[in-house]
């Protein structure tokens, strides 16, 4: 009877490794991951002969339309293309390190050389 028990527990480890094809390589497969990381883009947006705005999407959808040069007083716009689109890089930097909204100050639009 032990002998029979023996071979039944045998029997049921040999069926149970099966053939794995652990010998074989296999293709990884690419992981979705439905948390990747945002896509932020800038626009810069010409808003009349010398005057510019941004805007920043996030995964294609605008979350910020900045027509003028934050953090200074007044409606003032930037005065050139260049201007608008590095300051709008400078805050999508911050929201990649999550923060929301991103702020400026005016000692940081001197230190990108944006204020005239």
């Amino acid at each position: 009877m032990m002998n029979r028990f023996v071979g039944i527990c045998c029997l049921l480890v040999f069926l149970s490794c099966g053939d794995n094809k652990s010998s074989t390589p296999q293709e990884e497969q690419p992981v979705n991951n439905a948390e990747s990381a945002p896509v932020f883009q800038v626009v810069v947006t010409k808003l009349s002969e010398q005057n510019y705005g941004y805007q920043i999407l996030k995964d294609g959808k605008m979350i910020i339309d900045q027509p003028t040069i934050p953090a200074i007083q007044g409606n003032r716009s930037f005065t050139s293309e260049e201007d608008a689109l590095k300051t709008g890089e400078y805050l999508i930097t911050k929201l990649k390190q999550g923060i929301f909204p991103p702020t400026l100050s005016v000692e940081e639009l001197d230190s990108l050389s944006v204020l005239n």
